[in-house]
């Protein structure tokens, strides 16, 4: 990403510019340990019924954050557990109760076909909900990190996302798969387009002409070892 650092002394935004220079990123510290904290969390979420998991993630976020190194100085991460269960509540009790209720009515009072209709309909509009919460869930975790007190944000609308994330799956069927990896590529380029880290904003120049090439080896290595296993 063109990170963009002013001068010592203050420069206007034109000699910003000019004195550009790419941060570097590294990795500080064991990795072995959060291999540790990956056995603890699971034996508390197993203990917890599942509970302990918001916990859980926000532990291996906050180790993994502090050892990111931008020009020597740690990210920090901010979130709570408390914040990520309730999140999960109020998407369980507001979207995913009503929707199984709905489902459970459709099945009682308008038969099999009436219900498999209803089913359908709620199958896109969780893949919907799921686009949504991709994007929400990134711009949660770009407000709470921090780098020398900058905090990172999102300045676009998951909608949009969501729109292109659904239309572009819907063409999979249509195009036998080969649109996956232009749609990768997109998607990923609205997510750091839209990402600004204090006063600064990313962009992505990623080209999907490269991906093609390996997918076509996957996609062409898949036909033969089907092919063969019929």
């Amino acid at each position: 990403s063109p990170w963009a650092r002013p001068s010592a002394a203050g420069t206007s935004s034109a000699e910003g510019v000019a004195s550009r220079h790419p941060l570097s990123i590294q990795w500080h510290g064991p990795t072995w340990r959060l291999a540790g904290l990956g056995v603890f969390n699971l034996a508390m979420t197993i203990l917890t019924l599942g509970l302990y998991s918001f916990w859980g993630r926000t532990e291996v976020r906050r180790r993994i954050w502090s050892a990111i190194r931008l020009d020597g100085q740690p990210l920090a991460y901010t979130g709570t557990g408390g914040e990520m269960c309730k999140g999960f509540l109020l998407v369980a009790g507001l979207v995913l109760m009503p929707m199984l209720l709905l489902g459970l009515a459709a099945a009682l009072v308008l038969g099999e076909r009436g219900a498999g209709a209803v089913q359908l309909l709620l199958y896109l509009i969780v893949f919907i909900f799921v686009a949504l919460g991709t994007y929400r869930a990134r711009r949660y975790r770009l407000s709470r990190t921090a780098w020398r007190g900058i905090r990172g944000s999102m300045t676009g609308a998951p909608r949009r996302y969501a729109f292109v994330s659904f239309i572009t799956t819907l063409l999979y069927p249509m195009t036998l798969g080969w649109i996956g990896p232009w749609r990768a590529n997109y998607l990923q380029s609205i997510l750091i387009n839209e990402t600004e880290l204090g006063d600064r904003r990313l962009t992505y120049d990623g080209k999907v002409g490269g991906l093609y090439g390996r997918y076509a080896v996957l996609w062409f290595g898949t036909v033969v070892l089907l092919s063969v296993l019929i």
